[in-house]
């Protein structure tokens, strides 16, 4: 956890990126899996083969990093290959269309499947005290509101709380779609931190406007060595660690 040089007292709103942030990408990608491939499996149906043992096998070949050098360098790929994996002794043919057509099944019902990252819901109980939260992203308004009530965080946040492009303005990095957000909040960049786990749209797009940045990263040394260190951005590696932090 690095903290950021952020004026105390100054803060007046935080910002989120959804997914990979509010909501927990690889625990929905689990979830989706599961129903997936349980549509599929549903007709070999054996008594012996488990969605839910497919989807736990499927996380855990993510987690250590299954696949070829080449392969990890996608989402899409990486996943692919831990889906080939998982599903070796199921009692279908496991083809590349067959994976194709899975992969793309669990994509589609990932959105159904929001699951909100670890102390979600009690970091933005605790920051909605102090602060007002809003959400700047990049998906479609409608998928952001849907996600937001299946996983229960739209209480924490209205319709006026959310940006994102459309009209003439852009997606995330472009500047336009964070100072429409500081606009409507009638605050300064200066006054408001957006946290992501994106390094160029979330974090870069606010940095760029003035605004101040958490950046959401496990880390690596491949990563970290390539970024520069600012005096406005702050690393952490879970969400749990944010009103700690802000609390100051």
């Amino acid at each position: 956890m690095r903290k950021a040089a952020f004026p105390q007292g100054r803060i007046k709103a935080v910002f989120f990126d959804v997914q990979g942030t509010l909501i927990d990408r690889e625990a929905s990608w689990r979830q989706a899996f599961a129903e997936a491939v349980g549509e599929f499996a549903a007709r070999w149906d054996d008594g012996e083969f488990s969605a839910e043992d497919a989807a736990d096998r499927f996380v855990r070949a993510l987690a250590s990093g299954g696949g070829t050098k080449r392969q990890r360098r996608s989402a899409r790929s990486s996943r692919m290959a831990a889906m080939k994996a998982v599903l070796s002794g199921a009692p279908f043919a496991v083809t590349p269309s067959f994976l194709d057509s899975l992969y793309r099944r669990t994509e589609a019902l990932v959105p159904l499947h929001p699951v909100p990252a670890p102390g979600v819901r009690y970091v933005l109980a605790r920051l909605s005290r102090r602060y007002r939260l809003g959400i700047i992203s990049n998906s479609p308004r409608r998928r952001i509101t849907e996600m937001l009530v299946r996983a229960g965080l739209d209480g924490f946040f209205d319709g006026k709380s959310v940006f994102v492009p459309g009209g003439r303005l852009r997606g995330k990095p472009d500047k336009g779609l964070f100072m429409a957000a500081l606009a409507a909040f009638r605050i300064n960049p200066g006054e408001a931190v957006m946290v992501g786990d994106s390094w160029r749209k979330d974090v870069l797009g606010a940095v760029r406007c003035g605004m101040h940045a958490i950046h959401l990263h496990k880390g690596n040394k491949k990563t970290d060595l390539s970024r520069r260190n600012r005096s406005s951005v702050g690393r952490l590696a879970r969400f749990s660690q944010l009103s700690r932090w802000l609390e100051h």
